[in-house]
């Protein structure tokens, strides 16, 4: 997942797409479950598999839908929480369902509308640690 830059490289060269022709949709553990935030650009945010997609790219220009998977209790390594499964039932299952839904909401109004209507539907106040 870190390297998804490659793959993101190779599938935009091989269509003939530009970075802003993309939307890369990825988990945000600064974000509680479920919550969507929508962006046009920018930095990684320290995600280490957007870094990869910006510098095979050499761009930030592209729409990115970021997931949360923030749980309510802390989270002592970060790698080992994002790799692990995830439970077949219960309170998380639903939430990561949720959220799965709703990011593909949000990318039909992505396309179905552009980014700037996208985030005032999706991007809701959230506090963030």
């Amino acid at each position: 997942m870190n390297a998804s830059g490659l793959a993101v490289r190779e599938f935009t060269g091989r269509f003939g797409l530009r970075p802003e022709d993309i939307i890369v949709i990825f988990d945000d553990v600064d974000l509680p479950w479920s919550f969507i935030r929508i962006k046009e650009h920018g930095r990684s945010g320290g995600h280490k598999g957007v870094e990869s997609i910006i510098a095979e790219l050499q761009s930030d220009k592209f729409v990115r839908v970021r997931v949360g998977i923030r749980p309510r209790h802390t989270i002592r390594n970060l790698s080992s929480y994002v790799l692990a499964p995830l439970p077949e039932h219960g309170e998380i299952k639903e939430e990561a369902e949720l959220g799965i839904n709703t990011a593909a909401e949000a990318v039909e109004k992505i396309l179905r509308d552009g980014p700037m209507f996208a985030m005032a539907a999706y991007n809701k106040k959230v506090r963030v640690n």
